[in-house]
Parts: structure tokens; sequence; C-alpha cells
């Protein structure tokens, strides 16, 4: 598909790489979906305007990229990563508590409470309404 189809070829290429990445899962082809949405952040270009339109799956994408490394890979402090600068490239992204809550299991996971504490104080600040805040670690 990537070969013979361009990126930003038609209004539906970004929900094609979506569903190509969940194939890519289901497979078992975790380094191969991370490339794919690796590949399809590059495409993002942010807007200097309020109301600019954006893919919605970029933010997703973002998440996905966190928590199949964190899941599927088992590697927390690189889905670490990615999760601590999800609110820097995603200012105003309705999931950033949830990408605060993720944080705060990969901090867990990775053996680090001090670090999981600050992101679960950071979520309960920031979203006191959050739903996450009900959601008991994994």
């Amino acid at each position: 598909m990537l070969t013979r189809w361009a990126m930003r070829s038609s209004g539906v290429w970004d929900d094609a790489i979506w569903d190509l990445s969940l194939i890519l899962h289901r497979q078992g082809r975790f380094r191969e979906e991370i490339r794919l949405l690796e590949r399809f952040l590059e495409t993002r270009v942010i807007a200097d305007q309020p109301g600019s339109y954006e893919h919605v799956n970029y933010k997703f994408a973002w998440l996905r990229i966190a928590r199949v490394t964190l899941d599927d890979l088992i590697e927390p402090r690189e889905a670490a990563r990615w999760l601590t600068e999800f609110p820097d490239h995603f200012e105003y992204a309705r999931a950033r508590d949830e990408a605060l809550h993720w944080l705060a299991v990969a901090w867990d996971r990775a053996g680090e409470p001090e670090r999981a504490a600050a992101a679960r104080a950071d979520l309960e600040r920031l979203f006191p309404e959050s739903r996450w805040l009900k959601v008991v670690a994994p």
C-alpha cells in the first residue's frame, strides 16, 4: 500500500495508515507498526493558526506508539519518553490526561515509583475531573 499510494494522496490516507497499523499489530509486527506510525507522524505540519485542520489520528498514533512500546515491546522507559513528550506536541489535545495516566503506569513498570507518583499528581492537579483518575493502574 505504501509503495503504490503516496501519503496525502486522498482524503482517507490517514485512515488507511491507521488501519494498516492495526493489521500489523494483530500480526504481532510491533516494530513495523511503530515505524509506520512514526512515518505517519513525520507528515504532521503544525499549523500556526488556531482552528487549522489537523488529522485526528496524529495524537492517537503518538499514544499508540507509547502503548505498543509499553505493553507489547515491554520497554517502559521508551514508552515514558513518548508519553512525556505528548503534551508538548499536542498542547490542546483532550487525551493529555490519558497520556499522564499511562506515563504513571510506564514509570511504575520501569521501577520509578517517585516519577509515577509525580505523573499521578499532575493528572490530579491538571485534570481533576478526568475519568483516568478512576482507572486502577494495570
